[in-house]
């Protein structure tokens, strides 16, 4: 029954009954207002596929006849008989006397053969076809006039071009009513102007039928060298044809070397025009080389300029064989740029990558001047354009860039305007090259749901009010947090006289690193160690601070996890990876051992946190904080734990610092003995009970009776207390895990905020998540 209803309507309208069977009719808009010149136009001007076969076609016949001109230069080979066709040459005794003159004698008495300038021979298959090439160039030439005029016909007949037109071709066509005009001298030549302009159109259509951005700089160059081409082919053959007429007659190559050498401003004298005609032309030529180069070479500078502003493109042959990355600004600050150039090419890994700036802001004077650095000019590149445009992100080869960083605009006051315009270019860079990671940095934090298919997303303030929130309950962590991400190799503030101004220095160059502990120098011999044992070690022989330890046997869905400061009952294994503070990685260290010291120095009180650790292993709870360590039956001092010194130093040659670097064996044959003198990190190494004097090269373990740091031990004893280790907030640390056993026990009403009560034995962080 749906069917029956379903063909009601056709049956109704034409009897038909089934909607296959209609029939179908192609319609054609706009028939009855396409006139005949409208179509004409439509075919050899507004559509570009068509208009670019046509002037290609043009530009071949063009190039033709200058071929065939030479073709006959190079056959016709007796000026002086010359005559038009069909004709008896006349008496020219004259001609051949004045030939076998001297150029002295010749110039004394010249004699003009008229006949030579006038008359050429053209065999009559050449003249056929370039009867031929002729008249099709005439047709064309008309008919583009036709199809150009608007209402003014002078303005078409007085075009340089359509003359030129008009003298390559009328003659030709008078050749067929007039035999004897077949010799007559034609200026064929000058199709080098036509052809010139043929290849500029034709390129024109192959940009828009390609729809393709063009160079300016590479046409306005191309143009030039075919002007300057068009110059010397028809100064070459005007003087050519000229001198046939003179006492020298010179071939093509005789003319080029007398045309080159005019031009260049040379001027041997070998070849000299000796008849007036010949000598007007060349003051004509050189009339026209002085008025034409030099508007080319203002319009190509002109270019030049505009392209340096706009800073050119990013070359697809260079995207193909170098890696790139593409930084989009807003806007280009000096401070901004340098910070990202500076942090950027501090990873040694980066050192071979080439940095796009593409910003719709012109550069400033500062740029323009840090650009121009040799270290900054030969890697970075600077565009001129906008995310949001294609075209630009092309010039830039985003979508064959390793990483797309969008850096947020400072200059706004509003923070929710300047976020939209980055989540705009962030969605247009997304849409461009989906497969480009992309690093986005806004300041709203309710705008990073806009931006979550970015690789990283750093908010500014959810990053600046974490910090300042950790300031409160960790004083300094937003000085340590600047620190450790600002790039530097610590020698800031070396040559100052303050001491504390020399440490402040030393220590900002610190970052935070990462070595597998079976491959690490640092930290390999306190396998089967606890962590608190092999920080405090590690600290005191090397000078590097471990901070955080990812064990190798966590769950899956904890594999990504990084405890801070689990505790001491956290033991060392070969596989655990270890995050440690240092001036720089441990592959680019060399390490020195310092000579023995029997003295103990009162400088070691110094380090503050190693004398308040173990101070607080004490036995005695009412040891007070600060005090020096206790001294053994000998009178040494037992915080020394008998180590002797090693001191970190970075190689000349390494690398300045950088992101933390992948798991690297370390191999102790490249490792190098020297001395050091840091008087922040200074102990001394003694002989020990236990070893034996020859072995004491290597960090002496702790003797079994004064091991206050081991696993045993701080069970043993209750009621002590230690310093708390308070979390930072999630914001911070998102992706870390802060081991920490106090969060479910409350402290005690006479302990102090920053220690909690110890009642029971730690646990390790492993057999927290277990």
């Amino acid at each position: 029954m749906a069917a029956v209803s379903r063909h009601t309507s056709y049956n109704c309208l034409a009897g038909w009954d089934s909607y296959d069977r209609i029939p179908r009719v192609r319609v054609e808009y706009y028939v009855n207002e396409n006139t005949f010149k409208e179509r004409l136009q439509l075919y050899f001007i507004k559509n570009q596929r068509s208009s670019l076969r046509i002037r290609i076609v043009n530009l071949f016949f063009k190039i033709l006849a200058c071929l065939l001109y030479i073709f006959r230069v190079c056959a016709d080979g007796d000026p002086i008989n010359a005559t038009c066709y069909g004709c008896k040459p006349g008496n020219k005794s004259e001609f051949e006397f004045s030939a076998n003159l001297t150029e002295e004698e010749f110039q004394e008495h010249p004699i003009i053969n008229w006949d030579g300038i006038v008359w050429v021979h053209r065999p009559l298959y050449l003249w056929l076809v370039q009867v031929v090439l002729a008249m099709i160039s005439l047709a064309e030439a008309i008919l583009q006039a036709y199809l150009g005029y608007k209402g003014n016909i002078w303005q078409q007949i007085l075009s340089f071009h359509f003359i030129l037109e008009m003298v390559n071709t009328v003659p030709f066509a008078l050749t067929v009513p007039f035999p004897p005009l077949r010799n007559l001298f034609i200026p064929v030549f000058l199709n080098c102007w036509l052809a010139k302009r043929s290849l500029e159109n034709m390129f024109n259509d192959l940009h828009r039928a390609m729809q393709k951005s063009q160079s300016a700089l590479s046409q306005q160059l191309m143009i030039l060298c075919v002007t300057l081409l068009c110059l010397v082919f028809t100064s070459v053959c005007g003087i050519q044809h000229f001198q046939r007429a003179g006492h020298r007659h010179l071939n093509l190559f005789q003319a080029t070397y007398f045309v080159v050498v005019t031009f260049s401003t040379v001027g041997y004298g070998d070849f000299v025009p000796d008849i007036w005609p010949s000598q007007l032309f060349m003051v004509i030529m050189i009339g026209v080389a002085l008025v034409v180069l030099p508007t080319q070479f203002e319009q190509l500078a002109f270019t030049w300029m505009e392209r340096q502003k706009l800073g050119g493109s990013y070359s697809s042959h260079r995207a193909q064989s170098e890696r790139h990355v593409v930084v989009c600004s807003t806007t280009l600050h000096a401070d901004t740029i340098m910070d990202f150039l500076n942090e950027f090419y501090a990873h040694p890994l980066l050192q071979d990558y080439y940095v796009v700036l593409l910003s719709p802001m012109e550069l400033d004077t500062t740029m323009r001047m840090i650009l121009q650095v040799p270290i900054w000019a030969q890697r970075v590149i600077y565009i001129q354009g906008s995310c949001l445009k294609d075209t630009d992100l092309i010039r830039a080869r985003m979508n064959e860039a390793e990483a797309c960083f969008i850096l947020a605009a400072r200059n706004y006051a509003d923070k929710t305007a300047a976020d939209e315009h980055t989540i705009l270019r962030s969605w247009a860079v997304k849409d461009f090259a989906p497969d480009v990671p992309q690093y986005v940095q806004i300041f709203r934090p309710e705008n990073k749901l806009h931006v979550k298919f970015a690789e990283f997303v750093v908010c500014e303030d959810e990053f600046k009010y974490a910090l300042l929130a950790n300031n409160c309950t960790c004083p300094g962590a937003s000085t340590l947090v600047t620190l450790l991400l600002h790039t530097s190799r610590g020698q800031e503030g070396q040559q100052s006289p303050e001491e504390w101004h020399r440490l402040y220095g030393k220590c900002s160059g610190n970052e935070i690193y990462h070595i597998v502990l079976g491959d690490s120098r640092f930290f390999g011999e306190y396998e089967g160690k606890s962590f608190t044992y092999a920080s405090f070690h590690s600290h005191r022989k090397y000078g590097v601070a471990l901070v955080g330890v990812r064990p190798a046997e966590l769950p899956e869905f904890y594999e990504e996890t990084i405890l801070l400061n689990p505790g001491p009952r956290h033991i060392m294994k070969a596989s655990d990876t270890c995050y440690y503070m240092s001036i720089t990685k441990e592959e680019n260290s060399a390490f020195v051992v310092s000579e023995k010291q029997t003295e103990c120095k009162p400088s070691l009180a110094k380090d503050q946190t190693a004398c308040s650790l173990l101070s607080s292993e004490r036995k005695g709870a009412d040891a007070e904080e600060g005090a020096c360590p206790p001294r053994r039956a000998d009178g040494t001092n037992t915080a020394q734990f008998d180590l002797p010194q090693v001191v970190l130093q970075a190689p000349a040659s390494s690398p300045p610092n950088a992101s933390p670097s992948r798991i690297n064996t370390v191999s102790s044959a490249n490792l190098t003995v020297a001395s050091y003198g840091g008087s922040d990190t200074r102990t001394y190494m003694k002989d020990s009970p236990a070893t034996d004097s020859a072995t004491d090269s290597h960090l002496l373990l702790p003797r079994t009776d004064n091991n206050y740091l081991s696993p045993d031990t701080l069970h043993s004893r209750r009621g002590s207390r230690r310093p708390s280790i308070l979390p930072v907030p999630d914001m911070v640390t998102s992706s870390l895990n802060i081991a920490s056993d106090n969060q479910d026990e409350e402290p005690e009403a006479d302990m102090s905020e920053d220690e909690l009560e110890d009642n029971v034995p730690w646990r390790s962080p492993s057999e927290k998540i277990a």
